[in-house]
């Protein structure tokens, strides 16, 4: 019996690491440097933005556009303002 509970907690193991490690991401990867000046203008024209304005002007997905503002917030470049949904947005750093 001690055999098949050890048996059962190594497979455990073996398989909780193999999925930590197998689905990690890039949380956040930078945009390139020509999608960051097309974020950057949109600063031209209005003074916040949000998570759509970044979907519709690059025309990437809901994930991809967060990973980009995240990074992009990350190396200072832009400010967040809101915690959760709809009420995100965000300006440009002042540096």
């Amino acid at each position: 019996m001690f055999y098949v509970f050890l048996f059962v907690l190594v497979i455990g193991i073996v398989i909780g690491i193999y999925s930590t490690t197998r689905y990690k991401t890039a949380d956040t990867s930078p945009p390139n440097h020509s999608d960051q000046q097309k974020i950057l203008k949109i600063f031209d024209t209005q003074d916040t933005l949000q998570n759509d304005d970044v979907e519709r002007i690059l025309d990437v997905s809901d994930s991809t556009a967060q990973r980009y503002l995240a990074a992009m917030t990350n190396q200072n470049y832009l400010q967040r303002h809101g915690t959760t949904g709809r009420g995100v947005h965000y300006t440009k750093a002042k540096k």
